[in-house]
């Protein structure tokens, strides 16, 4: 898997795998609404657009492609990034 691949996977569906589902959706906007997956909070701010496959992250200020969100959530790099998106396992 390359860059360009990694980014067509829609974050919700990350997110799914990963066990992480979102607390509220707005169908009309196709936004989904979840609890930071980046850091603790009690009320969703952590937006999903997914016609753009981007998010947002209103509480810390940053939002990004489904690969800044692998990064954030787990501390590594761009290749790091597509290795977990691709499935392989990494050791930090």
């Amino acid at each position: 898997m390359n860059i360009s691949e990694a980014k067509q996977i829609p974050i919700e569906s990350y997110l799914s795998r990963i066990g992480i589902n979102p607390d509220r959706r707005d169908n009309q906007k196709h936004w989904l609404w979840y609890c930071s997956p980046i850091r603790g909070e009690k009320t969703p701010s952590f937006k999903v657009d997914q016609r753009l496959n981007l998010w947002y992250d209103h509480g810390a200020g940053t939002g990004g492609s489904i690969l800044d969100l692998v990064i954030a959530m787990n501390d590594t790099d761009i290749t790091g990034a597509v290795k977990i998106l691709s499935g392989e396992n990494i050791s930090r």
